[in-house]
């Protein structure tokens, strides 16, 4: 049997290294052996034990307790993300949202025409034609207004949609009411 100079196992004579903590063998054997560090010191003092008896079963020296072993400290895990923070609506969709507001105002007067071409068959076509003329020449100052601020900007812009495109559209839709069967 081989000991290990390194951590004193006991290993069999055909291994080269230690079974124990992996160090060399025949390198340990080829070194002189390492000098004992007590060997020029005194022998410890005894001190006197008491042997147990039969009415005294337990040893005067407690066991050793456990190493007490402390959990290691929380860290977060590293997959670990914070939330984005909460951000107010951004300015494409506030704009997307005023452009529509600016069609679907825009688009008063065009129902106006409509409703007055529904009217032209009775001969009357009541107060509509007058709400859509003036509704269109209140579309146009608004448009102006909305465009000159930076901050209505989109909301002009549909109305400016509905401007160019509100004539087209009333005509279209008043041709298609009169050549309706009746």
């Amino acid at each position: 049997m081989q000991h290990c100079a390194s951590c004193g196992y006991e290993n069999p004579d055909d291994v080269t290294n230690c079974q124990q903590c992996g160090r060399s063998l025949i390198a340990a054997a080829a070194a002189p052996p390492a000098p004992d560090p007590m060997a020029g010191l005194p022998p410890p003092p005894v001190m006197p034990t008491a042997t147990p008896t039969t009415a005294d079963p337990l040893p005067l020296v407690p066991p050793a307790a456990p190493p007490r072993v402390f959990p290691p400290p929380y860290r977060r895990p590293p997959s670990y993300t914070a939330p984005p923070p909460l951000t107010p609506q951004s300015s494409d969709q506030r704009n997307g949202r005023n452009y529509l507001t600016g069609l679907v105002i825009g688009f008063i007067p065009v129902l106006f025409f409509w409703l007055a071409a529904g009217q032209s068959f009775s001969g009357n076509s009541g107060p509509f034609l007058q709400f859509a003329g003036i509704g269109y020449l209140l579309e146009l100052v608004l448009m102006i207004g909305t465009l000159v601020d930076k901050n209505t900007r989109s909301f002009g812009y549909g109305l400016l949609t509905m401007v160019l495109a509100g004539p087209i559209i009333g005509f279209i839709g008043c041709v298609a009411i009169i050549s309706w069967p009746r």
